[in-house]
């Protein structure tokens, strides 16, 4: 990525912003196809291969846990030499393992099904952290309207997603062809992701380090250049969230996300044991990860405007809510709007978690910072994934996302009580 001259504020610095955040939204788009045909097709294609109905969260798992570990290594790394090179390298990964993951699935080999998801997931752990970069652009006050907007690229995905695989996926039953040739072109996918990346000329990093040089009891003049390295202060993790409020940001985007996750890992499953296809599956999930990111936009803002700790609040609720839909039953009538409930609400609790740290942090720990909420949350999401189809083997879709709903509202209640504490803070 070559060192340029980047613009001092002013128009020009708009229009960097500007088509920064078109690429990093892109680059979501096209991370978050491949992530939607993960969890079309995962699980369907775990249980094949070993079998058993209760192992089949075991691969989601697995992608899950490297999705979330490589979340704090990613963003040390982001804060060292900046966003894009990052994020790109993440494509790169993303983009071989899926190449692998068409060759375990042709040939079903288990053990490098397991091994291919893995690396997927490291893949597009670092490429998903696209959002630091929106976080960096933005002030505070407009922060969590700048991150809905780089983060609909993901509902953009989510609907690119079903458009793309929907001719290698509609009207197949769980086949060994038919759940391996999606990953050819996957594999292309992920390419074009480390190539729309590579366009960025200047790293969010430099602009958050201009922002802060320009504001007042903040660091030093930092050089102009597209990715700047360098030695600059950086608290540790366990400083950083000792600051009022972040923990219980952190824990509120968590249990959001677990109730997200424990409703993917089953909800596809208990749809292909009543007979619907492939499509119908992946549509469903489609729907869900438009509600995770489509309002972004609107949200975000909202965020602004009404607060960090009401937007977690409301977050956790609309998750209860999507989560008692979801008990009613695997036909699409609820299942579709009730999934879209599940993902609306995560947004809201991910858009504020994220707000909240994001201007808690320095440009330099700040890709680390969020790092930390995204592994937190996703190795959550690989307990869910695995806890979920087991305790399905044992119970009904019912009872299952009723308790759900219970655990998403009882913190809820807790930052509600917390208003206060936070207003003070």
């Amino acid at each position: 990525m070559p060192a340029a001259q980047l613009p001092s504020t002013g128009p020009a610095l708009d229009r960097v912003i500007r088509r920064n955040t078109i690429t990093l939204a892109s680059g979501l788009a096209i991370g978050w196809s491949i992530i939607q045909l993960q969890a079309a097709l995962t699980a369907i294609t775990t249980e094949i291969l070993t079998g058993h109905t209760w192992s089949a969260g075991i691969a989601s798992a697995l992608f899950s846990v490297t999705l979330g570990l490589v979340a704090i290594p990613a963003g040390r790394l982001m804060d060292r030499v900046g966003r894009g090179p990052v994020i790109a390298g993440g494509f790169v990964v993303a983009a071989l393992a899926a190449a692998v993951l068409f060759v375990a699935v042709s040939t079903q080999s288990l053990t490098l099904f397991m091994v291919a998801m893995a690396v997927l997931g490291l893949g597009l752990g670092a490429a998903s952290l696209a959002r630091v970069g929106a976080a960096d652009m933005a002030p505070p006050e407009r922060r969590g309207t700048v991150l809905g907007r780089v983060l609909v690229g993901a509902a953009v995905g989510a609907i690119l997603g079903p458009i793309v695989f929907a001719p290698l996926l509609s009207g197949e039953t769980a086949d060994v062809t038919s759940l391996s040739t999606p990953w050819i072109l996957a594999a292309l996918i992920a390419g074009l992701g480390a190539v729309v990346v590579l366009s960025i000329r200047h790293d969010p990093l430099s602009i958050a380090r201009r922002m802060a040089d320009e504001t007042p009891g903040t660091q030093g003049p930092v050089p102009d250049a597209g990715a700047v390295p360098g030695p600059f202060p950086r608290r540790p993790l366990h400083v950083i969230f000792r600051e009022p409020g972040l923990m219980a940001s952190l824990g509120a985007v968590v249990v959001a996300q677990g109730v997200m996750a424990i409703a993917m890992s089953v909800v596809g499953l208990e749809m292909h044991h009543h007979g619907q296809d492939l499509g119908a599956i992946s549509v469903a999930l489609a729907v869900h990860i438009v509600g995770m990111f489509g309002l972004s936009p609107i949200l975000g803002r909202a965020v602004d405007r009404f607060g960090r700790l009401p937007g977690l609040v409301a977050g956790l609720l609309v998750s209860a809510a999507g989560a008692v839909g979801l008990a009613l039953g695997p036909t699409l009538a609820t299942v579709l709007p009730s999934i879209f409930l599940v993902g609306v609400g995560w947004n809201l609790a991910y858009l504020a978690g994220t707000a909240r740290i994001a201007d808690a942090t320095e440009p330099e720990e700040r890709a680390a910072s969020l790092g930390a909420l995204d592994m937190a949350g996703l190795l959550t999401s690989a307990t869910m994934a695995v806890l979920g189809p087991a305790l399905l083997s044992v119970t009904d879709l019912g009872p299952l996302m009723l308790m759900a709903a219970v655990v998403a509202v009882a913190p809820a209640a807790f930052l509600y009580r917390r208003r206060p504490m936070e207003a003070a803070a």
